[in-house]
């Protein structure tokens, strides 16, 4: 239906009431004028500020930019942060991208300051412009902010092809003046009475809608359908299950093959020789054994990675007519590689020092022994082959690829990365060893979405678990306790500053990469 979707920024993109009331109180307040009752000061939210500070508190032309100065100062700093994305835009704007619509951002706001606030949420990469007022200019119409989006974005004589999404009747009027379509959102500060009256050409009541409108489709452009609260539980847990389950058959079929060569061996014995309770022992003591069953789980690892691939790259493959809610499968690389794996190692270390210095490793060991007596029982090869390699492409696969993914299509990143992480520190079994996945989950859930690359969270966890490995190799018992707590805390310190620096050096490298 149209080439260039215009959007306003408050109370289309982002839910701004909290830091614009604020402002305006505080700008008030300079002149003074006291108003303690934030809902009369949601009229703010969206309109211009210079006529809307007239009208509100009767002023003159210089007392009313004499607010709007200040309000824009106290916005600049502290207001800006009083702000967040209404839930669902940044997946509507990236599909529409992804479908061909050029998008500009046209807001009442100076555009310095609008562009600050696309990049604070990772917006920004997806408008082709930004348009606001000049810092010097304090009245400027929406119809003007409208024609100057389509002057920067070359399409003053493509008007047809061109609509206006806001959520207030400045909006809407500005796109009539303009001469281009209208719609009007309803989750926003609008009322539909105000939407109607002004002349929306469109009203949309959710994002959903709003991106059928814009689309000239059905149904929602990038769902099946509203997914029930029972059936997103579902998606997010089965594949969690179908993991155990994967473990449970490869030791069921390990069982299996074990018995039956048992049995053929037995079959070639004399029958009163058998000693049945003996051989139920035995069996199960070669299969209770610590080292087939780490054996066994690299194998559920093996078994289970191409089946989570095929789930993750089908949830892919879905999400290409619909949108992706993360950028994914591309390259880490190279010094994002190297930053992850220093990261994980770094973070292990401190982790697991602090550990064993305040005495919970003993605590640890007596609650779970078996955990850790299965990891000592391979040679150092098959340890790194079993928990540097298998382990973090099937865990990450699972637990940022599938569960993270998902999670974010229904409820956002931020609940994405705790329950994620959650999920991953549960199926640990272990309280503090709960604890520290959860925690290294969180991080590796910020290294996926900053990236868009699945390795980088891979690399990660392989350099965490490297640790255990890595601090084998120190000759520790054979030192004296002072000497190998000494050299403990000296590389509890190196590693904490190595972890704080290259954390702050990814987030610095990458802060800047947008969804899509």
């Amino acid at each position: 239906m149209w080439k260039t979707i215009l959007f306003d920024l408050d109370g289309t993109l982002t839910d701004s009431a909290a830091g614009i009331i604020h402002s305006v109180q505080y700008a008030l307040h300079t002149i003074g004028m006291e108003e303690p009752d934030p809902e009369k000061l949601r009229g703010f939210v969206g309109p211009p500020l210079h006529q809307y500070f007239k009208e509100y508190a009767n002023l003159d032309d210089e007392t009313a930019a004499r607010c709007v100065a200040a309000y824009r100062e106290r916005y600049a700093g502290q207001g800006a942060m009083e702000n967040k994305p209404y839930p669902s835009i940044p997946e509507l704007l990236l599909m529409l991208r992804k479908q061909g619509f050029r998008l500009g951002c046209v807001t009442s706001k100076e555009t310095g300051q609008a562009r600050r606030i696309l990049e604070q949420f990772r917006l920004s990469g997806f408008f082709n412009a930004v348009v606001g007022c000049d810092a010097r200019e304090t009245n400027v119409s929406k119809e003007e902010l409208i024609t100057r989006a389509m002057r920067v974005m070359n399409v003053p004589y493509d008007r047809n092809n061109v609509v206006m999404v806001g959520d207030r009747f400045y909006d809407i009027e500005g796109a009539q003046a303009a001469g281009i379509a209208s719609v009007g959102v309803l989750y926003g500060y609008g009322t539909r009475e105000e939407l109607e009256k002004s002349g929306a050409t469109y009203i949309a009541d959710n994002v959903g809608e709003l991106g059928r409108i814009l689309c000239g489709t059905g149904k929602a452009p990038w769902t099946n359908g509203p997914a029930t609260f029972g059936r997103r539980i579902w998606n997010v847990v089965w594949p969690i299950l179908l993991w155990i389950l994967i473990s449970n058959i490869v030791a069921s079929i390990a069982g299996g093959i074990y018995g039956a060569i048992y049995g053929a061996r037995l079959a070639m014995q004399d029958p009163s020789t058998w000693d049945v309770n003996g051989m139920v022992q035995d069996m199960y003591s070669v299969l209770l054994d610590y080292k087939v069953q780490m054996i066994l789980s690299v194998i559920g690892n093996i078994v289970s990675i191409p089946i989570m691939w095929r789930i993750y790259k089908k949830d892919e493959k879905g999400r290409t007519n619909r949108l992706f809610t993360v950028r994914t499968d591309r390259k880490p690389g190279g010094v994002n590689a190297v930053l992850a794996v220093i990261m994980g190692f770094s973070v292990s270390a401190v982790l697991n020092i602090l550990i064993s210095i305040t005495g919970i490793a003993d605590w640890m060991y007596e609650m779970n022994p078996s955990r850790y007596d299965m990891l000592d029982s391979l040679p150092l090869w098959a340890e790194f082959i079993a928990i540097v390699i298998f382990a973090p492409i099937a865990e990450e696969l699972l637990f940022r690829g599938i569960i993270f993914r998902r999670v974010r299509d229904y409820s956002g990143y931020l609940m994405a990365a705790v329950l994620s992480a959650a999920l991953f520190g549960i199926v640990h079994m272990d309280v503090v060893t709960g604890i520290c996945a959860f925690i290294i989950g969180i991080i590796m859930a910020i290294l996926y979405e900053y990236t868009g690359s699945l390795f980088t969270s891979m690399l990660f966890h392989a350099g965490f678990n490297f640790y255990s490995i890595a601090i084998s190799l120190l000759p520790v018992e054979s030192m004296s306790d002072e000497l190998a707590n000494g050299i403990l805390i000296g590389l509890l310190a190196v590693c904490a500053i190595a972890a704080a620096v290259t954390f702050m050096a990814f987030l610095k490298r990458n802060k800047s990469n947008e969804l899509g």
